[in-house]
């Protein structure tokens, strides 16, 4: 790789960037990178489960003041390359037209914007209006899943410059279930913020209509829908088969998913969807909708469904299906779990070093790990 400085501009630690940052830098001992955070981990985020993630060798700048934007963005500009998330964040604004003059490498890591109704075509006239320089200078797109692919096409980005990515997750240290036989029902997951987005009413809906009683739902998390969620719950009559346990600290979380046998993630949008990537390390299947990022890696039918986001039908007939096959077998788990391993901050950060050699010196466009994994289990 040409370049010896990497600087990664994010609005705030999180556990979704460290592993493969933290592997790309030990793949790197002669190169100096750096992780500037608009803002420290917020309160919020740290009683939802986060914790400090561990960057390793990384150097962590927090709330950096406008002279140190400058010069974090400006310094170095031949050897340095600048991969920017959050396009509207000041902070960001202000490191991409320091470093945009400079000869610097300018990337962006990104997740799609909401696209849904009219709010979703505002959004898209002001991607349009308001990206022009960033179209201009940008050298390459990691974009979230094939929901963030056809945000940066339809907002006019070179298409031969945008790269699949994803959120990457920690290796969980959960150990497996032994055996799932003796249990007479499945145990379904959801794991997030229990909110409008996140669609967990049409989760209980369909668990309503899926006419039988051999399931039980875990529900982790909070949010201004709680009570809401309850009172529809014992509405349908499904009250006593869904246990809502609350915001639980990340191992636990890791444990819960562990022993279930299916993730639920019905979102009716989610730019990625973390606990995606979270289940199938755990060896968990997964069913999400169309709407999630993260549906990008359930390609294959042994890792899971997607189903349409918004519709009851879709995900009752997909509940159906996996309640009918009973708990998961441990083969099927170390399949999963087997699979998952094109996930690790390892095998991203080669891909990463891959999108960036081709920025530089051309060839062929590298292909994601998780399309390579599935690409040949279907061939």
């Amino acid at each position: 790789m040409k370049r010896s400085r990497i600087v990664f501009w994010q609005p705030m630690p999180s556990p979704h960037l460290s592993s493969y940052m933290r592997n790309l830098a030990a793949m790197l001992p002669d190169s100096k990178i750096i992780a500037v955070f608009e803002q420290p981990l917020e309160e919020s985020r740290i009683a939802l489960g986060w914790v400090g993630p561990d960057f390793g060798r990384i150097q962590v700048v927090a709330a950096p003041n406008q002279s140190q934007v400058h010069k974090l963005a400006s310094d170095a500009a031949a050897q340095s390359m600048h991969i920017l998330s959050d396009l509207r964040s000041p902070m960001i604004k202000h490191a991409f037209a320091a470093s945009a003059p400079t000869k610097a490498l300018v990337g962006i890591m990104s997740e799609a914007r909401d696209h849904r109704g009219i709010s979703g075509l505002l959004r898209l006239c002001h991607s349009l209006i308001s990206e022009h320089a960033y179209r201009a200078r940008t050298d390459f797109v990691l974009a979230m899943g094939n929901l963030g692919i056809r945000w940066f096409q339809r907002t006019q980005y070179n298409p031969d410059r945008i790269f699949p990515w994803a959120y990457f997750v920690e290796q969980p240290v959960a150990t497996f279930p032994h055996t799932n036989a003796d249990r007479d029902c499945i145990t379904l997951a959801y794991v997030g913020q229990l909110i409008d987005r996140k669609g967990v009413d049409i989760l209980l809906r369909a668990l309503a209509q899926v006419g039988r009683s051999d399931w039980r739902l875990q529900l982790v998390g909070h949010g201004e829908a709680s009570g809401a969620l309850m009172h529809l719950a014992r509405k349908l009559g499904i009250a006593k088969q869904i246990d809502f346990l609350g915001v639980r600290p990340n191992p636990e979380v890791r444990q819960i998913l562990a022993q279930a046998d299916a993730l639920i993630l019905p979102s009716r949008f989610d730019g990625w969807g973390a606990v995606v990537n979270e289940a199938l390390m755990s060896g968990v299947p997964v069913i999400c909708s169309d709407h999630c990022g993260a549906a990008d890696l359930i390609e294959l039918s042994h890792l899971g469904e997607v189903v349409k986001a918004g519709s009851v039908e879709s995900l009752t007939a997909a509940l159906a299906r996996a309640i009918g096959r009973g708990p998961l077998s441990l083969p099927s788990r170390e399949r999963i779990r087997r699979w998952s391993d094109c996930l690790d901050g390892a095998n991203v950060a080669r891909y990463f070093l891959k999108i960036i050699r081709h920025c530089e010196e051309g060839g062929p466009k590298p292909t994601a790990p998780w399309r390579v994994v599935s690409e040949t289990a279907n061939q």
